[in-house]
């Protein structure tokens, strides 16, 4: 649930500053769809992340995916944003946040599915005393 609440909240702090990002770019209605561009394969791949973890795959590509496009909603936002510090941090931290939490649930997800191993014993190897 933390996990979507943090995802959710990225998505409202990074929908501005890419959306006006596109208002002088892009034409008609495309502004408002812009955010989805980047956060619609965004999405997929973290879907595809949760799906393999799942599933006990290891999810390279999508994990590629989730990051170059966190990677490119924090370098647009933090473009859009003004050059002060907390301003870039502000602007810049909702994507990040996103990928860290991801990590953390797949993590979790994970660690649930890890086999167990066999306690054995014995101190030490065996060894056969011969007679």
């Amino acid at each position: 649930m933390t996990v979507i609440a943090v995802c959710v909240l990225g998505w409202l702090l990074a929908y501005d500053p890419l959306r006006n990002l596109a208002l002088d770019r892009a034409p008609g209605g495309l502004p408002h769809l812009w955010p989805l561009v980047i956060y619609g394969p965004w999405l997929v791949g973290c879907l595809s992340v949760l799906h393999a973890a799942l599933d006990g795959r290891r999810p390279v590509h999508s994990w590629v995916v989730v990051v170059a496009f966190s990677a490119t909603a924090a370098g647009l936002c933090v473009a859009d944003a003004s050059p002060t510090v907390p301003d870039v941090i502000v602007a810049g931290l909702p994507p990040i946040t996103g990928v860290v939490s991801l990590h953390q649930l797949v993590r979790q997800l994970l660690s649930g599915k890890r086999p167990q191993r066999p306690t054995s014993h014995k101190a030490g190897p065996s060894r056969r005393v011969r007679r």
